[in-house]
């Protein structure tokens, strides 16, 4: 808290010192803006004034295109994760192009995906299931694969067919390591979200954001910027809590 308020001080205060200001633009009021105005651009974004649109219908679209693609990019990354990891044949095709796309820069997709789809909701939501469907499939895939060879003899021995053992000893050990990525895919999903609205204009907290920035509207833009940074905590929250109620079992199993 100590080190909180320093900083705030320093922000609203030292600007207030010419010289700094002029010699360095971390100091300039136009460029940073200040605590103060940017608690009093939070609270005009939030109930809406003549100057400023209201920022709740368009962080409710934010939160809606980012929340779609999570769960739709989890849901393919754990189900792509437990084929793959069951199938060695499939896993030797497909992994390699997987890691291929992969290793492409998230931000080269948006193009194609907003040719495909038009400048809408449907391509944020298309870029944030991407982003997090590779953030999801290698903790899946991996999760599959670090089943103990032993463990599947011993099924296959007791009568159990190549489906039956896939479902019932490699989806937990799946569902186990997707869970464990959901906070970082949650973060994921909603920078592919918004840096697709900030490029392509497409309704939300992106579009408020790219319109300040080019106003060069340094107060608007710093609290737009943390209206994300708490939309950011609350989802990365919600999924870590959901990673604690659904792994409890996993937890106990291995500290047993």
């Amino acid at each position: 808290m100590a080190f909180l308020i320093a900083i705030l001080a320093a922000w609203q205060f030292l600007p207030s010192i010419a010289p700094l200001a002029a010699q360095f633009r971390v100091f300039n009021r136009f460029f940073i803006g200040s605590p103060l105005g940017v608690v009093d651009r939070i609270g005009a974004l939030l109930a809406g004034s003549p100057l400023y649109p209201m920022a709740l219908p368009l962080l409710g679209v934010t939160i809606r295109d980012a929340v779609i693609g999570i769960v739709i990019g989890v849901a393919f990354g754990a189900l792509v994760g437990l084929l793959l990891s069951a199938s060695p044949l499939g896993a030797n095709v497909f992994r390699p192009f997987i890691a291929t796309l992969s290793a492409v820069p998230r931000i080269a997709f948006i193009p194609i995906v907003v040719v495909i789809a038009g400048p809408t909701s449907q391509s944020s939501i298309i870029v944030s299931a991407l982003v997090v469907f590779f953030a999801t499939f290698f903790n899946a895939f991996e999760g599959g694969r670090s089943v103990k060879p032993e463990l599947l003899d011993n099924v296959y021995l007791l009568g159990a067919r190549p489906f039956e053992s896939m479902m019932r000893v490699r989806l937990p050990f799946v569902l186990a390591w997707t869970v464990v990525a959901l906070p970082a895919a949650a973060g994921f999903g909603l920078v592919g979200t918004v840096v697709t609205q900030v490029l392509t204009g497409v309704p939300g907290i992106g579009q408020l954001l790219i319109t300040s920035m080019q106003a060069a509207d340094a107060t608007t833009t710093i609290a737009l910027a943390i209206l994300l940074g708490a939309l950011g905590l609350g989802l990365t929250g919600i999924a870590t809590l959901l990673r604690r109620t659904l792994l409890f079992w996993w937890v106990e199993g291995a500290a047993s």
